[in-house]
């Protein structure tokens, strides 16, 4: 049996011993938030959704293995006029991939042709 609190929103049986629970959190904080008064969350959801569409050829090809927002690891070279490090808007070539394990976004190992290892987690991370 579920005990009943203020901060419960619902609870829905899922099955004979589990349960689904929501709750509000942080309810014994009194201070009342106060947004940044100068702000422009267009501007940054217009810019994030920009790169998406730029984005949006190489994280739908089908030789895509991971993506994030400026970047891609791809299986098959990009051609010459799409990769520079000196213009705006265009790859630059960081690392040829030789193998790579994909946990999650942001949490990845990458073994470069060079024999570099690359590991990357969301958060702080020890690199060897």
């Amino acid at each position: 049996m579920l005990v009943k609190k203020k901060e419960l929103i619902f609870a829905d049986k899922l099955c004979e011993d589990s349960y689904i629970v929501s709750y509000y959190t942080n309810t014994d904080w009194n201070h009342e938030w106060k947004p940044p008064r100068i702000s422009a969350v267009q501007l940054s959801a217009a810019i994030t959704a920009t790169a998406r569409i730029y984005m949006y050829p190489y994280i739908s090809r089908s030789d895509c293995y991971y993506t994030n927002t400026d970047s891609v690891i791809i299986g098959s070279p990009l051609s010459e006029e799409e990769i520079t490090s000196t213009v705006l808007g265009k790859f630059k070539l960081e690392e040829i991939v030789k193998e790579g394990v994909f946990l999650a976004p942001k949490s990845y190992y990458l073994k470069t042709i060079d024999k570099k290892n690359i590991l990357s987690h969301k958060g702080a991370v020890r690199n060897e």
